[in-house]
């Protein structure tokens, strides 16, 4: 952590030189940093076997990554969006999410900042009705989950940022197929306006540029009215 702070404040310098500034700061959440701490399994094990420490952990882990996140801001003073990711808490069940995850990740989400986005591309959909509850502004979710399922869920506040599969198609797909894989996802959409095309998931090493081009030819299609919106 010192370290990336540190090259923050190298780069920050470099970064306004070409007009631009760094507006969005990153953690992991703290179910996923207590899984790092034990391992996924043995976290998982905890929660059922040795739940008044799994509480201790997380509450550790939590205020690490409020910590972590004030210190982000702390040197980069145009912050404002955090970008919050945790996969873990898609590992679980509703109760457990709810006795586990839910208040942990609402007081992260608390943080005074503009935009609040949280990841979590696995398609378990048990926190899915909760996020609202959240404070989040944003969920970049997995391309697994269909579009219209999840906004039912979801509603009609928060911008679903996907749902391109960001590796057999993003990688491994051509040009054209990563045009009609967007288009389904403008369609799925519905032309509601809180959505951002882009991955279901992180953005995978080895992604090539004419992925973007065909993204922004898809973009280009459904302003001009090309795409009939389903």
């Amino acid at each position: 952590m010192p370290d990336i702070l540190k090259r923050y404040r190298e780069l920050l310098p470099l970064v306004r030189a070409e007009g631009m500034e760094i507006n969005v700061i990153a953690a992991r959440g703290p179910m996923t940093l207590a899984s790092h701490l034990m391992g996924v399994t043995n976290f998982l094990i905890g929660l059922k076997t040795e739940p008044e420490l799994t509480h201790r952990l997380l509450k550790m882990t939590t205020k690490t990554v409020i910590q972590w996140l004030e210190a982000q801001a702390e040197v980069l003073p145009e912050v404002r969006g955090i970008f919050v990711l945790d996969d873990i808490m898609g590992f679980l069940c509703e109760e457990d999410y709810l006795e586990f995850a839910h208040d942990y990740f609402r007081e992260i989400f608390s943080l005074p900042a503009k935009i609040k986005v949280l990841h979590n591309d696995t398609p378990n959909p048990v926190s899915f009705r909760f996020l609202t509850d959240l404070g989040i502004d944003m969920f970049n979710f997995s391309h697994q989950v269909p579009i219209p399922d999840l906004r039912r869920l979801v509603g009609d506040r928060i911008v679903l940022m996907g749902n391109i599969s960001p590796l057999d198609i993003m990688v491994k797909g051509s040009e054209e197929e990563v045009y009609e894989a967007a288009v389904s996802c403008i369609e799925q959409n519905a032309g509601n306006p809180r959505f951002l095309l882009s991955a279901g998931g992180g953005v995978s090493m080895g992604t090539p540029e004419s992925t973007l081009g065909g993204i922004i030819r898809a973009i280009s299609d459904a302003n001009s009215g090309k795409i009939q919106l389903r």
